[in-house]
């Protein structure tokens, strides 16, 4: 029956949704130079599988070579699609890159066309003449220059926080960049883990946000790798792990102030796979580098808090309107609860209604206009609360209070509404008349309606034969024997055992949760105590196995990866529950 039920899902989705893809056109930032090889990437972000990309007319080009396939992993955690040719310029000039073509379930689907710009050799000399010693480079590798040291000292990234120590719901800001004055190709191969906190993205990779910065006397090209809003949870001390990034370096050992370009990708880019020979005089290196670990010091909140308040930081205002004030008779009404300002928009829970006898009230819909670039997050939230009255009468929706606290002040704030009026008629509510159906939707209503039928009747003559089969074979009741119950341990990973067919997010959010409490209670564990480095130490010095202590960190920095940074990992949700339910009995044998 699982099966069948299965199956009808995946048809119906497949019968009102189709494919999307989207597919865009990637060349180098800066001017290319005529007698030079260059890349043009087509990529190919959404869909689960790569479609064929028909190969453009590349006029006023030469295809050196390509096109060459890859696959990795977006921003978002979704597969990503690149496929990449290696071109020539032939003459300086403005020039268009003309868009790809991919074929998805019958329909042509085009990337936009790019203009690069072309100039000669002698323009190029001339840039770098000019640049060099104001510009970010270091592309020349001296004769005895220490590669590895240059690289160091040319090449680093960095987190940095708004602030260390914050209360519950109050935002911290944290930006990850990339710091290079070398020719570099950098792929992030882990992202940090955010546990205790709600994040809010508000610059990523996709954003291609450059500027330069001057280190200590140097200038810097610097990419903006990741910047978010990082919403505590509750009170305690909770780490931003590192993020690592592996660089490929290019240099040459013939004098050159060339200008450097970097390229930063997250499993997409993979410059360095090609055949293409290296041009004269270019040596390359791989380097590794990340983040240092800051621990955020989150306080808690002072006494005091108001009746009903939920968790909400910042500062706000309150609105509370009827869409219509005189309803008939059976009508669903509206009400909306707006509330503005500036705050953890992200970890508002649903405010209760108090609704008045008589009136029947249903979970809101709630929508949100937020500024991405605001901190703390500024905007609106609107919560839209369907109503239905079942007699008439006047009614009076009574006064409603939403409690905060000011991080910049310390205290809280309780604000409230009027009471609201409105006025239910006794007269029915009339049902429209239908409008025409438009004979093309009328015949894809058709069309529907014939597959519901085929489906529902397919699910009847099944039950109907399990039943018969059932009926044949009897039912044979074994009267076992009755033995006292033996109580046994609490089952910490059944909430997410029954989210295991669920997406990886989702499970992985389940199964992170259910393997810190399992250890919360054994280990004594709460609090800022909720951390992988007080969770190692607390299982060595209960003598717990050191695989066990390893294995049960791997998973929980999985889980991470999948939850906060969107990262897939290679095991299935049954891989990793299947693990984890070794690891926590082994936990639970060396505890006994």
């Amino acid at each position: 029956m699982h099966r069948l039920i299965t199956f009808t899902a995946s048809l119906l989705l497949f019968l009102f949704t189709g494919a999307q893809s989207l597919l865009r056109t990637v060349v180098p930032a800066k001017a290319v130079v005529a007698g030079e090889s260059f890349q043009v990437q087509y990529i190919q972000e959404e869909g689960d599988r790569a479609f064929p990309v028909t190969t453009p007319d590349f006029k006023n080009f030469k295809k050196v070579a390509g096109p060459y396939a890859y696959t990795g992993t977006g921003q978002n955690g979704h597969t990503v699609f690149n496929t990449v040719y290696t071109l020539m310029a032939l003459k300086p000039g403005r020039f268009i890159i003309p868009g790809a073509t991919i074929i998805t379930d019958g329909r042509s689907e085009r990337s936009t066309d790019v203009i690069v710009q072309v100039i000669t050799a002698e323009e190029a000399a001339k840039k770098a003449r000019e640049q060099a010693g104001s510009t970010a480079t270091a592309y020349y590798l001296a004769p005895g220059e220490d590669p590895v040291q240059k690289i160091k000292q040319n090449l680093f990234v960095k987190v940095t926080v708004d602030k260390r120590s914050c209360f519950p719901g109050e935002p911290v800001v944290a930006e990850f960049k990339l710091y290079s004055r070398l020719e570099s190709r950098s792929d992030i191969t882990r992202n940090p883990g955010f546990y205790g906190f709600t994040v809010y993205d508000m610059v990523s990779l996709t954003d291609q946000q450059h500027s330069t910065e001057t280190v200590n006397g140097k200038l810097f090209s610097v990419h903006t790798i990741r910047k978010v809003q990082l919403f505590p949870q509750h009170e305690g001390k909770f780490s931003i792990d590192e993020m690592q990034i592996k660089h490929t370096v290019d240099f040459s050992t013939v004098s050159s102030s060339k200008p450097t370009e970097q390229q930063i990708a997250e499993g997409v880019l993979r410059q360095n796979d090609f055949n293409d020979p290296a041009p004269e005089g270019q040596v390359s290196y791989d380097y590794v580098s990340e983040t240092q670990p800051l621990v955020i010091d989150v306080k808690p909140l002072p006494a005091g808090k108001p009746q009903g308040f939920s968790g909400a930081a910042g500062t706000f205002s309150i609105h509370r309107e009827i869409m219509n004030d005189s309803l008939s008779l059976h009508e669903e009404g509206t009400l909306k609860l707006i509330i503005s300002g500036k705050g953890n928009f992200t970890q508002f829970s649903i405010p209760a209604m108090s609704w008045p006898q008589g009136i029947e009230g249903f979970e809101p819909v709630i929508s949100d206009t937020l500024g991405k670039s605001s901190i703390p997050l500024a905007g609106t939230r609107v919560f839209s609360y369907p109503f239905i009255a079942g007699k008439p009468g006047s009614y009076v929706l009574p006064a409603f209070e939403f409690s905060f606290f000011d991080p910049a002040k310390g205290n809280y704030s309780v604000i409230r509404t009027e009471p609201l009026p409105f006025h239910v008629s006794t007269t029915e509510k009339k049902m429209e008349a239908p409008l025409p159906v438009p004979e093309k939707d009328a015949a894809r209503n058709n069309f529907r309606l014939f597959v519901y039928g085929l489906l529902t009747l397919l699910f009847l003559i099944w039950i109907f034969a399990w039943m018969m089969r059932r009926k044949r074979k009897g039912t044979v009741i074994a009267v076992a024997e009755i033995e006292p119950e033996v109580a046994k341990p609490a089952d910490h990973l059944q909430p997410a055992r029954d989210l295991v067919d669920s997406s990886a997010s989702v499970f992985c959010a389940a199964l992170q949760q259910a393997i810190w409490n399992a250890c919360s209670a054994p280990l004594h564990l709460a609090g800022s105590s909720l951390n992988k480095n007080v969770l190692r130490q607390s299982m060595k010095q209960y003598k717990v196995p050191d695989e066990t202590v390893k294995g049960l960190l791997e998973v929980l920095e999985k889980c991470e990866a999948v939850v906060y940074a969107g990262v897939p990992v290679p095991e299935t949700n049954q891989d990793l529950l299947s693990a984890s339910e070794k690891l926590m009995e082994a936990m639970r044998g060396a505890l006994l």
